[in-house]
Parts: structure tokens; C-alpha cells; sequence
């Protein structure tokens, strides 16, 4: 039986439903088409109005947020407002929601770079280079890791991108340099030479500028040859900005003076092999000659000599002069490594002449040959900071300090080695030191702003 009431229930429950409806679609409405939106957005963002497009485009992700465009947008607007952070993970998100999505992987891959990122900027480039299809393109992706991991001194986790690179662009002078210099820090100096020898014949200009670096590495794999005639025709025209050094880093002259410093600090055998480079480098180095006489010399047997000076000593009755002898005694107890004979030689020397600085000198480098570096660097610590010390005594002491310190504390023995002992005849012994202790920070070598194909997308940093 029809029942009135039951009739009136079921259009209330429909009114209601509209209502609802109606309220849901005013709210969509309200909030706007995503599309519209991105539109809004878009316009704002090319008059220039970055914060506004922000605006547009976070309410079009709000409704869509699964749309990878209008992250990218949103992107791009960071960039010029110089949101960094902001911009990365915009493209981030981008990225994320279409893998193969190359105009956001350039961007990111740039603000990465400005923000000292390496790997996340290699990755990007890489993913770039994974989805391009022009092959101009990913060689210039190829060519962009490869001087991102030089800069970090990473060159020898380059080599596949290298290879990659040399098969896109086998006669790219860019591809054919980093090849070499790869090779030639790997040991591979004849792949290095023949690469360099194929570039060099390529070159369109003679400006030492643009051709420096190409005749370095020529010259650096004849270096590594042994092939000095050649390397030094190389150099000739590699003589250009920072490569002056680097080339002057590879000379005898150079070689023989980090040969000196290390005679100075009575490492004779270290002395003897750079002084050896330098004469397989030069063989009528006169100087190079005159420093292995002063090596042999030191390492001739002097238990006699050590006998007659003891006995002159015995002898001696002025307590000044007895000093003296004591002085000479400890120089050639220490060449001869008698150290502990030495360091008593010191002392009795030293109760006559305390502010004797060089016995003091030779006392320290004594302890040192016994490993016992903390009592040298301290015993050398109390006369290097002498004010009546001059300039080249104190780079002396400065340059055996810091070669001390290297056993128990080297943020003290790089702090010596840039300050102290970088100068005169130690300084270049001083400065190679500092690559080995931190090749990261002091192995680097500037070279000039690099060319070729680098992409700058649209709303690069």
C-alpha cells in the first residue's frame, strides 16, 4: 500500500544529494581546471611575474599533482627567483613522474652543479645523455661529467664516459684531450702521445691559448716516455698561462731543487734519486753533478775521520773551541747515522752554546732518524721562532719541522709547509710535499675556463 510519508522521504534524501553535489562543485569550481591554472601560470611566469606563477602552479598541483609539467614549470619560476633548493626538487618531482623527461634533467643537472652536487650532477647528465637522440647532444653530456669529475681531480673514474665520448665524436678535440690526460694518469703515455699527436695535427689555430694544453700532454707522455728531446719541442708551445708552471714542474732545474732541500734535511737517498731524474733529464747538468759529489761524500765511511776529531776533542782546553769540534763531530756522526752518538755530540756542544741554532738543527733531525718525532719537533720548535734566525736558515728548519710533523699531527706540517718553509730553495720542495699530504687541495693545477659543447638549457642557474 502507498504510504505519503515514504514518498516525502525519498525527495528529501534527493534534494539533499543535489545540494551536496552543488556544494562539491562549487568547490571545484571555486579551486579552478587545473589546466586553466597551469595556463594562469605560465602566462605569469613570461611577463616576468615569477612569484605569482608559483602561486598558479601550486594550486594546479594541488588538484593534479601527478602532472609532471607543472612541476617543471614551477621549476623553472624557482630558477629565476634564485630558489635553489626550491627549483631542485621541483625538477626532482618532475623527474620522478616522467623518468625519460629530458628538458628537466639539463636544468637540474646546472643547479647541482652550482651547488657543489658532483655525483647528483653526473647522474643527471647521465640521464640526459640516456634520453637524447641527438648525438651532438649527448656528446656535449659526455664531454660535461667528464670536466666535472676533472675539477673534482676524479678524472680516473671518467674512463667510460671518455669512451662513450670518443664514439660520438672519435676526432673531437675535447674527446682526444681527456683521453690522453686519463691516459698519461693511468701510465698509459704511448695511448697518450698518439691521441695528442692525431690532435695536434687537427688544430686550426697556432694561438698559444687554444693550443697549450694539447702540446702539455703531448709533452707530459714523452715526459713519461723518457723521451726528454721531444718533450722539451713539446713544451715550446705548450708555454702558455698556468702550463708555465706545470712545464716548469718537469724540468731538471726543478727536479734538482727539491733534490737540494732533501740533502739540507739529510735525506741522501731521497736527494739522490731526484738529483738522478734531473741528470736523466740533462745529462751536462753541472749543478746536478756537484750535488751527487756532496751526497757521496756524506756517504763515504767516516768511522776514521770520527776517531781523529774524538781524540782532537780529548785534547782541545778551551771550552769554546772544544764546542766547535763537538759541532763538526755531530755533523758527521748524523751523515755517517751514528744518531745517538750525535745527539750526545749535541749536548756537549750545547751546554757551551745553547743558542747554537744549527747544532740545535742537527740534534732534531738526530731524534728524528730514531723516530722519536715528538722530542725533534720540539726540540726544533725552540729555535726556529729565533728573530736573529734569517729568512732561508728558518725555511730550513721550517721545511725539517713540517717533514717531522708529518708523523704525528699534518694539519701542523701543511700549515709549516705553505707558511715557513715555502721559501727560497725550499719552496718547491715545500709545495710538493703539500700534493701529497692533500693531493685534493694542493695536487690541482688551475687550468684555463674549458670549451666545446656545453647545453644551457632554458632556465639554466
Amino acid at each position: 500500500m502507498y504510504r505519503p510519508h515514504q514518498f516525502v522521504k525519498q525527495i528529501s534524501k534527493g534534494i539533499a544529494l543535489v545540494m551536496l553535489f552543488c556544494v562539491f562543485a562549487g568547490h571545484v569550481m571555486a579551486q579552478g581546471d587545473p589546466l586553466d591554472l597551469y595556463v594562469a601560470g605560465e602566462n605569469a611566469r613570461n611577463a616576468g611575474k615569477f612569484a605569482d606563477a608559483v602561486a598558479s602552479f601550486d594550486k594546479a598541483i594541488a588538484l593534479d599533482g601527478n602532472n609532471y609539467k607543472f612541476h617543471f614549470s614551477k621549476g623553472k619560476c624557482h630558477v629565476s627567483l634564485r630558489e635553489d633548493a626550491k627549483a631542485i626538487e621541483s625538477f626532482e618531482k618532475a623527474t620522478a613522474l616522467k623518468a625519460d623527461y629530458l628538458e628537466a634533467y639539463l636544468p637540474l643537472a646546472k643547479l647541482y652543479q652550482k651547488n657543489n652536487k658532483a655525483n647528483e650532477a653526473i647522474k643527471a647528465y647521465d640521464n640526459a645523455y640516456k634520453y637524447e637522440q641527438e648525438n651532438a647532444k649527448k656528446l656535449g653530456y659526455k664531454l660535461n661529467i667528464i670536466k666535472i669529475l676533472q675539477k673534482e681531480n676524479r678524472l680516473k673514474e671518467a674512463g667510460t664516459h671518455i669512451d662513450e665520448a670518443k664514439v660520438l665524436g672519435p676526432d673531437n678535440l675535447e674527446v682526444l684531450y681527456y683521453f690522453a690526460k686519463l691516459a698519461n694518469t693511468t701510465e698509459r703515455p704511448t695511448e697518450a702521445r698518439d691521441a695528442m699527436i692525431k690532435a695536434t695535427s687537427l688544430l686550426k689555430t697556432q694561438e698559444p691559448k687554444e693550443i697549450a694544453r694539447y702540446y702539455f700532454e703531448l709533452g707530459n707522455a714523452y715526459f713519461l716516455l723518457s723521451d726528454y728531446a721531444k718533450q722539451d719541442e713539446a713544451f715550446e708551445k705548450a708555454k702558455w698561462g698556468p702550463f708555465t708552471r706545470k712545464i716548469l714542474e718537469m724540468s731538471p732545474q726543478y727536479y734538482h731543487s727539491i733534490a737540494l732541500a732533501y740533502y739540507d734535511v739529510f735525506e741522501f737517498e731521497k736527494s739522490k734519486d731526484l738529483v738522478n731524474q734531473a741528470l736523466k733529464m740533462r745529462k751536462d747538468f753541472a749543478r746536478a753533478h756537484d750535488l751527487l759529489a756532496k751526497i757521496a761524500t756524506a756517504q763515504t765511511d767516516k768511522n776514521q775521520v770520527i776517531e781523529h776529531q774524538k781524540k782532537s776533542i780529548e785534547m782541545e782546553r778551551d771550552p769554546a773551541k772544544k764546542a766547535v769540534k763537538y759541532s763538526d763531530l755531530c755533523e758527521l756522526e748524523l751523515e755517517a747515522g751514528r744518531f745517538e752518538d750525535a745527539i750526545k755530540s749535541a749536548d756537549a756542544c750545547l751546554t757551551v752554546q745553547p743558542k747554537n741554532f744549527m747544532v740545535n738543527y742537527y740534534k732534531a733531525i738526530a731524534q728524528y732518524k730514531l723516530k722519536q718525532s715528538a722530542i725533534s719537533t720540539k726540540t726544533l720548535e725552540s729555535v726556529i721562532t729565533a728573530p736573529e734566525m734569517d729568512p732561508q736558515t728558518k725555511a730550513m728548519y721550517g721545511f725539517a719541522l713540517a717533514m717531522m710533523y708529518e708523523k704525528t699531527n699534518k694539519e701542523k706540517a701543511k700549515e709549516l709547509y705553505t707558511t715557513t718553509a715555502n721559501y727560497g730553495d725550499f719552496k718547491f720542495a715545500a709545495q710538493e710535499a703539500l700534493k701529497k699530504l692533500d693531493p685534493q687541495k694542493y695536487g690541482l693545477t688551475a687550468e684555463p675556463e674549458e670549451t666545446g659543447t656545453v647545453i644551457n638549457p632554458e632556465g639554466r642557474p
